[in-house]
């Protein structure tokens, strides 16, 4: 295999690719915003109490473990193939990374600093929204970063449950022997995830820069 091999696989099948790398990006797009808005509320809701968190980051660290073509397998009898099934998967697997991430960044802010907050008069709501959220921000960003590059690899697997996506031509291509198939899949994956890590960077910057957070 060539360089020019893999040039041709994409000139000959530009429109499929195009067609795959979209399923993968918006599978991959309904699965992070899936697991920042059950991650980030089960985050808060741990702070503070140490046995539920515990609890819950025991559970998603042994979810964590499990190997993703095993969920897979276990999730199919009950949601069926198809995308639903690798959402749920996607999801349960980035959960300990952003609850995580929330719980470090939200207990991050220095007790001084908040003894100094409640002296000058702030409720419970303006110390979280003008003091704890500002200083999590790199750790709630970090956190989304982790798990949408983690997400969009394990995404490659959607084509194990017939959901499309670029795990199609890997797939394909192992089973081919042909490596032209596999590096065009992987190149655009690639790509998918620098992107993705881009676009999140950006909206980082652009949230410190609204809550005047330096850095």
């Amino acid at each position: 295999m060539s360089f020019a091999d893999i040039l041709d696989y994409f000139e000959y099948n530009w429109d499929t690719l195009l067609e795959l790398t979209a399923e993968h990006a918006w599978m991959s797009l309904i699965a992070l915003i899936a697991s920042i808005l059950i991650g980030f509320p089960l985050g808060f809701l741990l702070l503070g109490r140490p046995k539920l968190e515990n609890f819950a980051l025991t559970t998603a660290g042994i979810l964590y473990t499990i190997p993703s073509l095993a969920l897979l397998a276990v999730l199919i009898p009950v949601t069926g193939l198809g995308i639903e099934t690798v959402v749920i998967a996607l999801v349960l697997y980035s959960l300990l990374v952003i609850m995580r991430n929330v719980l470090m960044g939200l207990a991050s802010t220095p007790p001084e600093l908040l003894d100094a907050a409640r002296g000058i008069g702030l409720n419970g709501s303006q110390i979280l929204w003008r003091v704890r959220l500002p200083l999590a921000l790199p750790y709630f960003a970090g956190g989304i970063r982790v798990a949408g590059v983690s997400i969009i690899g394990m995404a490659t697997l959607a084509a194990w449950v017939g959901a499309g996506g670029l795990g199609t031509p890997i797939f394909r291509g192992i089973a081919q022997i042909d490596f032209a198939q596999i590096f065009a899949g992987t190149i655009l994956v690639f790509v998918i995830g620098v992107v993705f890590d881009l676009a999140l960077a950006l909206i980082e910057r652009m949230l410190k820069k609204r809550m005047g957070v330096n850095g």
